[in-house]
């Protein structure tokens, strides 16, 4: 569907709004443009509201007799649009562009751009030049020619300021009427689009600088755009290009950024270890004035040559030298001239900034100007003079040291000196004092022991009674032959230990001027090592101190509950017995209870094996007591059971047997004896049984009574003399 085509005759827009009711059908006498196609007015005439309210088919044009096609849209578009434009008197013309593609050295294309200028332009006079073309005469006097899009320009455009072609690209514009046509060419300048424009050289050309300058920014121009040898390869004009754009970088800085420089420096020191130090200048800004590109010095050139500034303040000002290494470094010949100038001298690594990767000129001048990394000083007269600096400090050093190694000798043989004569002093005296203790008797020796005991639990050395010093190891080595040395072990004769404890009761330290012993104190400190309190408890015993009642109370409470606990075999209040020897010897009023081993913890264990036999011995008189008890209650109950049995067997007897009355059966004693043979009852036992059964029988004697006679021990025996009297005829079983 669309709304406009061209007239059959005059080829003009038709638009189908402007049709009358007569005009419907085929009697518009309209074509297709494009296909040139008969077409058909639909509703041509009637109005839009009565279109609406019968539901009828807008407006349109349509094919007669063939298919519509969307170029058909957009040509008759087209020319609706150009015919509109010939009848406005003004035209927004679109800003002309152009576009410069650029060739790099890597093979990369840079396209330049460049834009002109927008403008509203009177159209004084509009001459038709075909159906596809019109021409367009400007208050200026400006010519353009306008065409539509795929229409034929002549050849010679000389006569037209610019060429304008219009491309609608949109088929719905063929809905459109002509107020929204004119509208949309006003407001899309994608409409128009130029095939020629005055400006169209000045463009060219600035877009052909911009896709320089996007190529040298990326320091890849074209072969053409810089004048290089030809005989270099790509890769070298790539190496070149930088080292002049880097050049080009610092001829125009003001400021750079350069790395620190240290050096070491090693001197061997009088004791054979290395030392150093550093001669340090730390990273800083340069601020750079009288750059010069490349100038003649003797017998070199260098890249730069400037005069510098440290921003710090720390190297003062100096002339410098900046040279570039892209694929080349400086060389030890062109070093050694410029170091005999005495010339600071700076190398940037190109290849530390580029590397294999495309840069931008910005970041490049970045890393020239700011980034110390890709740099490193070749020369510099203010590290000459921190390198001498730092020479003369380790020379000053080795001068300290060699003097401090000789007074230190020195002090090293004076001190040598004191010590050898310290040592034979304290030899001699040593000799002296295990001489004098080796003299000693074992109670005198335990005597001086206590005393220098005395002296250190006062806070003082130990100090024997002839003024002479010990230490704990030389009294235990002179001591070792008299028994004494387990009494100098630290538990021994610390302070408020065995021996003071002991020590206070047995000399009154704790009762002056004849007050009672405060024993309740002693016990305090007792019972911090119970393992002594039974030998306190002894020595008391022994010493029999001054005490108050209420102590005296309190001890004998003690005495009785620690002998209890050592009559016991317990441990609680042992004591080691490897001190007894040594004690009894500085304590011989305790020898009795040393040499009893009381409280000792050999002791406790011969009581509690004591008082384990004594209850092994009364467990096993009990068990005897018992098993007597059993037995005799045993034998009771048999006894009991024989006569209970016996009784019983003979009351049985008497109830089931009486003689044998018969005179035939048997008929002596002989032929009973006979019987009982046969039965297996034989002997002198079985014939004195018998016979004394015969003579009862035959004295008229009762049964029971005979019984009673042979005295039967127990019911067996009842039995057996039943068995003998019935086998043997004398006697018979009653009859129920």
């Amino acid at each position: 569907m669309m709304k406009w085509a061209v007239d059959s005759s005059s080829l003009a827009p038709v638009y189908v709004g402007s049709l009358a009711r007569t005009a419907t059908g085929l009697a518009c006498g309209c074509r297709c443009p494009h296909c040139g196609a008969t077409l058909q007015a639909v509703n041509a005439g009637v109005p839009v509201d009565q279109l609406a309210l019968d539901g009828r088919q807008d407006q349109h044009f349509r094919h007669h007799g063939a298919q519509q096609q969307d170029r058909c849209k957009i040509s008759v578009a087209e020319r609706a649009a150009l015919n509109l434009l010939l009848d406005t008197g003004e035209i927004l013309l679109p800003a002309p562009t152009k576009l410069h593609p650029l060739a790099g050295m890597s093979g990369a294309t840079y396209e330049g751009h460049a834009v002109g200028q927008a403008e509203t332009v009177v159209v004084r006079r509009a001459h038709v030049v075909d159906e596809a073309a019109a021409e367009l005469t400007l208050e200026d006097g400006r010519k353009l020619l306008v065409v539509l899009q795929g229409a034929r320009v002549p050849t010679d455009t000389g006569q037209w300021s610019a060429v304008i072609e219009i491309q609608v690209n949109d088929a719905e514009v063929a809905l459109w009427s002509p107020e929204q046509i004119m509208n949309g060419a006003r407001l899309r300048g994608d409409w128009l689009c130029y095939r020629k424009h005055w400006q169209d050289a000045e463009l060219q050309e600035l877009a052909r600088r911009d896709a320089y300058d996007k190529a040298l920014a990326q320091l890849d121009p074209g072969p053409d755009e810089v004048d290089l040898p030809e005989w270099l390869s790509s890769k070298q004009r790539s190496e070149c290009l930088l080292h002049w754009q880097i050049k080009r970088i610092l001829a125009a800085a003001c400021e750079i950024t350069v790395p620190g420089l240290k050096r070491e420096v090693k001197r061997r020191m009088p004791n054979g270890q290395w030392e150093s130090e550093w001669a340090i200048l730390p990273e800083s800004r340069l601020a750079l004035s009288d750059l010069r590109w490349e100038p003649p010095m003797e017998g070199f050139k260098p890249d730069i040559a400037c005069n510098a500034v440290d921003l710090t303040g720390s190297w003062g000002t100096f002339e410098l030298i900046i040279e570039v290494a892209v694929s080349h470094r400086v060389d030890g010949a062109k070093l050694a001239k410029i170091a005999a100038r005495r010339l600071a001298c700076i190398e940037l690594y190109a290849e530390r900034i580029a590397g294999q990767r495309r840069i931008h000129v910005d970041e490049l001048r970045r890393l020239v100007l700011q980034e110390p990394s890709c740099k490193r000083w070749l020369s510099h007269s203010s590290l000459e003079q921190q390198v001498l600096r730092a020479t003369d400090t380790l020379e000053r050093r080795v001068v300290r040291l060699e003097q401090k190694q000789q007074e230190e000798d020195d002090r090293r043989a004076i001190a040598e000196a004191q010590r050898r004569t310290k040592e034979e002093f304290e030899r001699q005296s040593k000799m002296q004092r295990q001489d004098w203790v080796g003299s000693l008797a074992p109670h005198r020796a335990a005597r001086e022991l206590l005393k220098a005991l005395c002296c250190q639990w006062a806070g003082d050395p130990l100090i024997t009674g002839n003024g002479m010093v010990w230490t704990t190891e030389e009294l235990r080595t002179g001591l070792q032959p008299k028994g004494l040395a387990p009494l100098l072990q630290a538990n021994m004769i610390r302070d408020r230990g065995p021996l003071w404890l002991l020590y206070c009761v047995s000399a009154g330290l704790q009762r002056p001027n004849g007050r009672p012993l405060r024993y309740e104190e002693l016990r305090t400190i007792a019972q911090d090592a119970r393992r002594w309190l039974h030998l306190l408890l002894c020595a008391i015993d022994v010493y029999q101190p001054l005490m108050t009642k209420e102590d005296a109370s309190l001890y004998g409470a003690d005495r009785a509950r620690v002998s209890a606990s050592i009559d016991q075999g317990s441990e609680e209040f042992v004591r080691p017995g490897e001190y007894d020897k040594a004690l009894e010897v500085m304590f011989p009023e305790l020898a009795a209870v040393l040499l009893s081993g009381e409280g000792t913890e050999e002791y406790a264990a011969a009581r509690r094996s004591e008082i384990a036999q004594q209850e092994q011995e009364a467990r096993k008189q009990r068990e005897r007591e018992e098993n007597e008890e059993r037995l005799r209650k045993r034998a009771w109950e048999e006894e009991r059971n024989r006569v209970v049995g016996l009784e019983q067997a003979r009351v049985s007897f008497a109830h089931q047997f009486d003689w044998n009355r018969r005179a035939d059966l048997p008929k002596n004693m002989k032929q009973a004896i006979g019987f009982a043979r046969t039965c297996g009852q034989h002997g002198d036992a079985v014939e004195a049984v018998i016979r004394s059964a015969w003579a009862a029988r035959e004295a008229g004697t009762p049964i029971a009574s005979w019984l009673q006679d042979q005295a039967p021990s127990s019911s067996e025996a009842v039995a057996k003399l039943a068995h003998i009297v019935e086998v043997s005829w004398v006697a018979k079983t009653k009859r129920p």
